[in-house]
Order: C-alpha cells, then structure tokens, then sequence
C-alpha cells in the first residue's frame, strides 16, 4: 500500500515525461515538413521589379501589406498584375462593345 503511494506520483511524472516527448517529435516533424515544403514562388513570373517602380499606380506602391519589406514587394507586385490584368480586362471589354455597336 505504502508503495503504491509513492508509485503514484513517479508514474504520473513519467506520463507526463512521455507526454512531452512526444509533442517535441510532433513539432519536430511538423518543423521538418514546413521546412521541405517546395512552393512555387520561385516560379512565379511577374513584372520585373524596374517596371513595376517605373509604372505602378502610386496607391499600390505605398500598400504595407506585411512587416516581411520581401513578402511586401512581393505582394505589391502581385497587386499591380492583377491591376494591370484589369486594365486588360476593361479595355478588352469596351473593344467588343465597340465592335459589336459598328456591326
């Protein structure tokens, strides 16, 4: 009786020593797997960086977008292909209205 006593708490200690050496190999994986993940940023072409200082909106220029000055470039740049896609889009779009009232 008096060794179960002091059995308890030593078994509990151990429960909670496993405990934790298992969420440490959680994370550790979860580490590695971020690590190794492949994305496809490097991929990713956009508007030179010249060109998009040379010709984007000022608005776009002065978004803070993230803390990261890399991830915020990134992101601005982003923001002006999908404004200039826009662009695209509108003038595009008022050719074939313009085309379609000729006919």
């Amino acid at each position: 009786m008096q060794t179960e006593r002091a059995k308890a708490p030593v078994d509990f200690t151990t429960l909670q020593l496993h405990n934790l050496v298992y969420e440490k190999s959680h994370y550790l994986k979860a580490i590695k797997a971020c690590k190794d993940f492949k994305s496809k940023y490097p991929d990713i072409e956009l508007v030179p960086e010249e060109e998009f200082f040379r010709d984007a909106p000022k608005d776009i220029k002065d978004l803070a977008l993230s803390k990261d000055s890399a991830h915020n470039l990134m992101l601005k740049r982003l923001n002006f292909e999908l404004y200039q896609v826009n662009i695209r889009y509108s003038v595009a779009k008022y050719y074939l209205e313009y085309l379609a009232f000729c006919n």
